[in-house]
């Protein structure tokens, strides 16, 4: 399970994972991680938003990765091996 600490008041994690629920309500953003090794999925935070603040963080979002993008090239839609994520950060890094 991934360790928690604060920085600047605020409690940081990893997360690798992402499970989403929505009702009329609510969207219900649960984040953790998934390792491929036990198969298990592991949740660290849960974050409930209305349905116009969901919509806010998609928009700002994709904007974000729009930004990212254009400086680091196109994010790929899935992983094809787990060692790809460290090919593509020593790719960036230099």
């Amino acid at each position: 399970m991934a360790k928690q600490f604060t920085v600047g008041g605020l409690k940081r994690c990893y997360a690798n994972h992402l499970r989403i629920g929505q009702n009329a309500f609510e969207f219900l953003l649960d984040f953790g991680q998934f390792y491929r090794g036990d198969g298990h999925e592991y949740f660290n935070i849960r974050i409930i938003t209305a349905p116009v603040y969901a919509k806010a963080f998609l928009r700002v979002l994709q904007e974000c990765i729009n930004h990212y993008e254009q400086a680091y090239g196109n994010i790929p839609e899935e992983l094809k091996e787990p060692g790809e994520i460290q090919q593509r950060d020593q790719r960036w890094s230099g």
